[in-house]
């Protein structure tokens, strides 16, 4: 599916919930671009991902990337709380919109 804007982002997720939950994806957070709503054509979706407790796993990281990038037409960025530079961390968490797959 082509993402166009924020709501577009927001619904690929929620019909590919399932598909996350497999690989212990508690929730998405979308930051950047599209949550700002200065996205365009040519820039990449950037996910925060939330793993159920106990869950996160090298394994389970690369299989949720794998299903982002087949279910969206373009780049994503993805990556976790834990992975953020502390000098995006403030900037990143105060814009982040969670999207549930539960």
């Amino acid at each position: 599916m082509v993402s166009e804007n924020r709501s577009d982002v927001f619904e690929v997720l929620r019909e590919n919930g399932s598909r996350l939950r497999s690989v212990r994806v508690e929730k998405i957070g979308v930051f950047g671009s599209f949550s700002r709503g200065e996205q365009d054509s040519s820039g990449d979706v950037d996910l925060l991902l939330v793993f159920r407790d106990g869950e996160k796993s090298f394994r389970n990281f690369m299989d949720a990337r794998k299903i982002l990038q087949e279910i969206f037409d373009r780049d994503v960025d993805v990556g976790t709380e834990e992975s953020l530079k502390v000098s995006l961390r403030e900037n990143v968490l105060g814009e982040v919109e969670y999207a549930e797959t539960a």
